[in-house]
């Protein structure tokens, strides 16, 4: 080799080496999405209420957090409940397409824990979140001092499929919502 084609082969070496290292701080490993350092795990959703007991009412909802950071929401029942259904809510932020689950964990106690969870195969982006109801033969009777759990498990970024605007990045993040729907007196 000449020494001119040897600077041009070290020339370009050198800049096919710095490409990479750019797209690698910019893309991270595989081709996934940037890393945001400024996206929050969690973010209040637009039907984000926490917790809301009264005596003939229950409702329940997490925070909408992205898929890498574990969801746990939880409250302990003020009151007496009978109840005859439970309504699971699922959302996922827009253009997003992800597989996720959730449940809730009802712990009365001094009895057996029932968890009732719900699954969702997102393909491909659709409007709305998923709604299941779920009625009970025999009502549940939840004395105070009930713990209602929301969890959802830590999931590897590769779960998140495509992607979705979120908090001013692009991330899969989900929200969960359940509403117990009991026997008025």
């Amino acid at each position: 080799m000449t020494g001119s084609s040897r600077l041009f082969v070290g020339s370009f070496f050198d800049a096919a080496l710095l490409v990479c290292f750019a797209a690698f701080a910019l893309y991270g490993c595989a081709g996934t999405s940037p890393v945001r350092a400024q996206i929050p795990d969690c973010a209040p959703e637009f039907f984000y209420d926490g917790a809301t007991e009264t005596r003939n009412y229950v409702q329940l909802a997490s925070q909408a957090c992205v898929i890498t950071v574990p969801v746990r929401q939880q409250m302990v029942l003020q009151y007496d409940h009978i109840v005859q259904a439970v309504n699971l809510q699922m959302g996922s932020n827009t253009s997003s397409t992800l597989e996720w689950d959730f449940c809730l964990d009802i712990e009365p106690p001094g009895a057996d824990r029932l968890s009732e969870c719900m699954q969702y195969d997102k393909h491909q982006d659709v409007e709305g979140n998923q709604h299941e109801r779920r009625n009970y033969t025999v009502p549940l009777h939840l004395p105070p001092g009930t713990v209602l759990t929301i969890r959802r498990r830590v999931l590897p970024p590769a779960y998140c499929t495509h992607p979705g605007p979120y908090d001013g990045g692009l991330a899969c993040a989900t929200g969960q919502r359940v509403d117990l729907i009991g026997v008025l007196p």
